[in-house]
């Protein structure tokens, strides 16, 4: 599984939680100073690898902040192009 996080506290707890358990980040792509495009790019790469699940952890906030890549996430899942994808958003 790949995990993308959004700016701030969320990147920092995956990070730490990471750490705490075994160390090993080559599977997350902790996003800084681009808040909003967390799901952009989630979308991105769940398109390229098709075989892993792609997680996409997102504030409430930074979805607002570029809510046109909820319409692309909604366009390539209806084409069963994104089921690979899981796009969660936290209210923080």
């Amino acid at each position: 599984d790949v995990i993308v996080s959004t700016t701030g506290m969320t990147s920092r707890e995956v990070f730490e939680h990471r750490a705490a358990v075994d160390g090993k980040h080559h599977r997350d792509f902790l996003t800084v100073g681009c808040m909003g495009h967390a799901s952009s790019i989630a979308q991105a790469i769940a398109l390229q690898k098709p075989q892993r699940q792609v997680f996409c952890l997102d504030g409430d906030g930074a979805v607002i902040m570029h809510m046109g890549s909820l319409t692309t996430a909604g366009q390539l899942q209806q084409h069963a192009l994104l089921q690979n994808f899981k796009h969660i958003v936290i209210n923080n």
